[in-house]
């Protein structure tokens, strides 16, 4: 019996995980921290805050929660131009 030679070129992303898009039950500090330690840009939504995050001695954190939170801005302007891109195209093909 003879074993499969590997190919030359591996299949996978050798670097690792560059990006993440987690369900919203994952979004905690602590996680976002982790990930960010693992230099993986998270896209996760936060969970609904019943009052105000208390952040005293929890500064980074703070930062991982705020920089998740630009990035998800970002990727929904960006979805909801593409959208309404898609919109204007569908308007234009039924005027004419």
């Amino acid at each position: 019996m003879e074993t499969e030679k590997p190919s030359g070129k591996p299949k996978m992303h050798l670097p690792g995980i560059a990006e993440a898009v987690i369900d919203k039950g994952y979004h905690s500090g602590e996680t976002l921290v982790m990930l960010k330690n693992a230099e993986v840009r998270t896209c996760i939504p936060e969970k609904k805050q019943k009052g105000q995050r208390h952040w005293d001695g929890k500064g980074e954190q703070q930062q991982a929660v705020y920089a998740n939170r630009l990035r998800r801005r970002r990727n929904l302007w960006k979805t909801s131009a593409t959208e309404a891109r898609r919109a204007d195209r569908a308007k234009l093909c039924t005027l004419l």
